[in-house]
């Protein structure tokens, strides 16, 4: 606030900041001014200073109109966004308005494992839990801004089981995301039938397994289902069912009949 005389014919420049008197809790955004009694909004900013020329032809009552800010701060997630967005292109929102928060439902954090999304708390109070599957974005809390919050996006680390070969895979138990990534700690059962890919003329038949490289032997079968042991899910891994290739005999005239051999 402030005042003076300019001599006629001069320009004055009056300036204000666009975000003042930040505080632990708040802080007052530039929303506007009003010259000689006519409003002008101004482009909202977070920092820098808005200029208003004066030609000083007459006298002239200058008020700069302010909107007061609240803080949302984010803990986790990834690729967070918000609806509306800040109108200062930041993390502060107007007094009394509500903010939707979305995020990744999940985020990496080195080869082979990442954090899924559990849940979120405002403010360290209750948690709400979701349910997130794939990859996508969900949306999370909606919060009012008349304070200063805390959203604390809450997640869990997985590991991924990469499986190659076999047929018909399954998972026990299955993934709690739906997907090849289980919960850290978690100890997991991979199975496939002996017996895939099968034509008029060929089929897979399951010979051997490796889990990270390393070989493991298993009995040979023409049917059923193998299971691999319990694999803990401790960091990345990759399961590799190996076949071998059969053709088919078929012998006519004899009491031996439809027989498989290897390639």
């Amino acid at each position: 606030e402030g005042s003076g005389w300019y001599d006629r014919d001069l320009v004055r420049n009056a300036t204000s900041g666009y975000a003042i008197n930040k505080g632990a809790s708040n802080r007052w955004s530039l929303s506007a001014y009003e010259l000689d009694g006519h409003l002008s909004d101004v482009e909202r900013n977070s920092t820098g200073e808005a200029v208003v020329p004066l030609p000083m032809d007459k006298p002239h009552t200058l008020i700069f109109r302010f909107t007061e800010q609240f803080e949302l701060e984010i803990d986790g997630g990834r690729d967070v966004s918000f609806s509306p967005l800040s109108p200062t292109g930041d993390m502060w929102f107007d007094k009394g308005n509500s903010v939707t928060v979305r995020t990744s439902n999940s985020w990496p954090l080195q080869e082979g494992s990442r954090t899924r999304l559990t849940g979120w708390q405002i403010d360290g109070g209750e948690t709400f839990a979701v349910k997130a599957e794939g990859s996508a974005t969900i949306e999370t809390a909606t919060v009012r801004m008349d304070a200063p919050h805390l959203l604390v996006l809450l997640g869990v680390i997985q590991h991924s089981l990469d499986v190659k070969g076999g047929g018909e895979i399954e998972f026990n138990p299955s993934s709690p995301s739906s997907d090849i990534w289980f919960d850290d700690g978690m100890n997991v059962s991979v199975t496939t039938q002996r017996v895939w890919d099968v034509t008029s003329n060929s089929r897979l038949n399951f010979a051997e397994w490796l889990l990270d490289g390393v070989v493991k032997t298993d009995t040979r079968e023409t049917s059923g289902s193998f299971s691999t042991p319990l694999i803990e899910m401790d960091r990345g891994h990759t399961v590799v069912f190996v076949p071998i290739i059969q053709h088919r005999i078929l012998v006519h005239s004899t009491s031996f009949g439809l027989q498989w051999g290897n390639n």
